[in-house]
């Protein structure tokens, strides 16, 4: 009886030792579930998504302004721009000149000081609207000028896979300012409204989003000068009133320089923060 006994004692004493240890287990794998759980959240929320804004046009894009004739407002350090505005001979821009992106930047630091932004700009001065769409015609580009810029869509959409690789971003607008080139010539400025269509389009397919909104700048060189010009203001309206999510932005009375063509320092300063009123409105609205 002894031995039996012996022996049920040792296996009581067994299985309470592994019942023990059991429950020990079951409550280390269930605090490192949690603690797994609380982990992907956190990443979840720690993830950095940017608003994506494109800016792409020609000379008034990339922009002559002098950072040292303004006053250069506050930027809020969850921007991150990207500058790949070149000149006519395709020579980037130096970093004491700007565009109207410090407009765009100051309105956007004001209203979204925690929001994160990418603002990536491609622009190249003299680009013609043929140059830029994505059924590319040689040779009115070559009529235009300057057929080494390339297929100008295409270049923007390389650099935008460049600047957001390994990032999670969300495009949010498209900003245009462009056309003063094809002022010049009344054929480009009648077929100005269809070969923006494209591009929008393109653009639009491009970055995943049909209704991305797509704001651009009234274009007002002196008309006498510019044979295409009220046909290419015509196309502008056009787009407005019959392209759902465009936005046409008045530019008369902005200052411009001694050409009466291109922006001054304060002029582009003007531009962008018009621009950058309506981009508040967009993300107030839809964002």
């Amino acid at each position: 009886m002894d031995f039996i006994r012996n022996i049920v004692e040792r296996m009581l004493i067994c299985y309470l030792f592994f019942l023990q240890m059991g429950i020990i287990c079951f409550g280390q794998t269930k605090e490192l579930s949690e603690n797994l759980k609380l982990s992907t959240e956190a990443s979840k929320d720690s993830a950095q998504v940017y608003n994506l804004i494109i800016l792409a046009g020609q000379s008034n894009m990339v922009g002559s302004g002098k950072k040292d004739q303004i006053q250069v407002p506050f930027i809020s350090d969850n921007i991150t721009y990207y500058n790949y505005g070149k000149r006519m001979n395709l020579q980037i821009v130096s970093e004491d000149t700007f565009g109207p992106e410090i407009g765009i930047m100051e309105q956007l630091s004001i209203k979204f000081p925690n929001k994160k932004f990418i603002i990536l700009k491609y622009a190249v001065g003299g680009a013609s609207m043929y140059g830029w769409s994505p059924e590319r015609d040689e040779k009115k580009v070559e009529k235009m000028g300057h057929p080494h810029f390339g297929k100008m869509s295409d270049s923007l959409f390389k650099y935008t896979d460049l600047a957001i690789k390994g990032k999670i971003t969300e495009p949010i607008a498209f900003v245009w300012m462009q056309g003063e080139t094809d002022a010049r010539f009344e054929i480009a400025g009648q077929e100005y409204a269809s070969n923006f269509q494209k591009l929008i389009e393109k653009v639009r397919k491009e970055y995943h989003k049909e209704d991305l909104p797509i704001i651009f700048g009234k274009v007002n060189p002196i008309a006498s000068r510019y044979p295409g010009l009220l046909a290419l203001q015509s196309s502008q309206r056009y787009i407005a009133k019959n392209i759902a999510n465009t936005y046409l932005v008045d530019t008369d009375g902005l200052e411009k320089r001694s050409d009466s063509l291109h922006y001054s320092s304060e002029g582009l300063l003007g531009l962008g923060e018009r621009f950058g009123k309506i981009l508040v409105k967009i993300i107030e609205e839809k964002y």
